[in-house]
């Protein structure tokens, strides 16, 4: 695979004028990670579907157009295994603003939703802007594995009664695919408590080594009170075009939800662009995916190997899905800030720290697995060499006194 240079394109992770608003540091040397976004470049096949469509004249109001809906449909069939029919479909610009449709639809004002942390900000500060409360409980992260506590999960329900339940799969941060038991007891929970879930399904097609996704639309047969948002705009690095959807089963949840979009004026169909550029992945992306997997896999072998050689403490949550990898630092000794400092200010490396997740703990930062090798062996280097010369400093003055 060819790399570009995505300085020249205004990349907004490699772009120094977002850099220096950031962070505040010098951008010369820096290397952005802190965007789930990719630097792998789509193939010529699927870029062509996309010029192909510039070249034409006109970009006035389109349709839905019917290789688009036939191609979205096949490939849910494929990868998710699921049998869904348009009427099931919304269009939005993000799967952000999906959720927040959802939301805006489906509860009403100070209504209480449900969240689990470690979880992607955006959602969380989603919940606040539409003045409804979050409330939260935090999954276990032990021995470096992320699960649910139902336990905590059941008696929060029990105090809060929540209306609906947003959760990340796979999760963001942590890569994690919950199994077929942990989703069949989440929907059992909803489904107990009439609870709406909304599943934030963004990063499912990019399973790593082995894992298998399944999505929650597997479960609408044992309850229909579930909605998926979703786009392919992570598995072709496709942000920029602006496009996502929500699935939606319920006929009155769906009728809800078309009224918030019409009083926000947002399109029945995706824009021009957007559907000509998903028509081009959907058929001719695959090589594509297999390929981008393989080098995440790559990057994500060697932080595993490099950091566990040269340096132990920083530990990797090894992730089961996304091109993100989340590093707990917390046997280093270093404390949240320090290590800020330390990646941003020190060695320009700029990951995504834990506030970034509405994570109390702050002992983890996240990095991107979507770049060039040789940029990932640089980044383990700068992080490996910093983070000793940093123990060896503090050691030798603990030793002075």
């Amino acid at each position: 695979m060819h790399f570009h240079s995505c300085r020249k394109i205004d990349q907004k992770r490699w772009n120094y004028h977002e850099i220096i608003t950031k962070y505040n540091i010098s951008p010369e040397d820096a290397i952005g990670l802190w965007i789930a976004d990719s630097d792998l470049p789509l193939p010529r096949k699927i870029v062509r579907g996309i010029v192909k469509r510039a070249k034409y004249p006109y970009y006035g109001y389109q349709i839905l157009r019917k290789d688009f809906a036939e191609n979205l449909l096949l490939w849910h069939q494929k990868t998710k295994d699921v049998e869904l029919s348009l009427s099931n479909f919304f269009f939005t610009p993000s799967t952000v603003f999906t959720v927040a449709t959802i939301i805006e639809a489906l509860t009403t004002f100070k209504d209480k939703i449900l969240i689990c942390t470690p979880i992607y900000e955006p959602l969380f500060h989603t919940i606040e802007v539409l003045d409804r409360k979050p409330v939260v409980v935090p999954l276990i992260v032990e021995q470096n594995q992320i699960t649910f506590d139902f336990v905590a999960l059941r008696a929060k329900i029990k105090a809060e009664k929540p209306r609906a339940f947003v959760v990340c799969s796979p999760l963001n941060p942590g890569g994690r695919i919950w199994t077929k038991e942990e989703m069949s007891e989440i929907v059992k929970i909803c489904k107990e408590n009439s609870i709406i879930l909304i599943a934030d399904e963004i990063h499912g097609d990019i399973t790593l080594y082995q894992n298998q996704f399944i999505s929650f639309l597997k479960f609408w047969e044992e309850y229909d009170n579930i909605i998926v948002a979703s786009s392919i705009n992570k598995t072709f690095n496709l942000a920029g075009i602006h496009n996502g959807w929500g699935i939606v089963k319920n006929p009155v949840d769906q009728a809800k939800i078309a009224t918030i979009l019409d009083q926000r004026h947002i399109s029945s169909s995706p824009n021009i662009f957007a559907q000509a550029a998903c028509i081009s992945c959907f058929k001719y992306g695959e090589k594509y995916l297999q390929t981008s997997k393989k080098i995440y896999q790559q990057n994500l072998e060697y932080i595993i190997n490099t950091f566990k050689e040269q340096c132990p403490e920083l530990v990797p949550i090894i992730p089961q899905g996304t091109f993100l990898c989340c590093i707990n630092f917390e046997k280093t000794g270093i404390s949240h800030l320090e290590m800020m400092d330390l990646l941003i200010k020190d060695i320009k490396v700029l990951p995504q720290f834990a506030e970034d997740f509405v994570d109390s703990c702050h002992c983890f930062f996240r990095l991107n697995l979507a770049i060039k090798p040789k940029v990932m062996v640089e980044v383990c280097q700068r992080i490996i060499k910093i983070v000793n010369e940093f123990k060896k400093t503090e050691g030798e003055i603990i030793n002075e006194k």
